[in-house]
């Protein structure tokens, strides 16, 4: 399903946003 393979990549890029703001701004989830 293509909608399925849309949500993964919405999902990683969400992931690697969170990497990065985790390191910049730690103690805030």
């Amino acid at each position: 399903m293509a909608l399925r393979e849309d949500y993964k990549k919405k999902w990683n890029h969400h992931r690697r946003l969170a990497r990065n703001m985790r390191w910049s701004l730690p103690g805030q989830h």
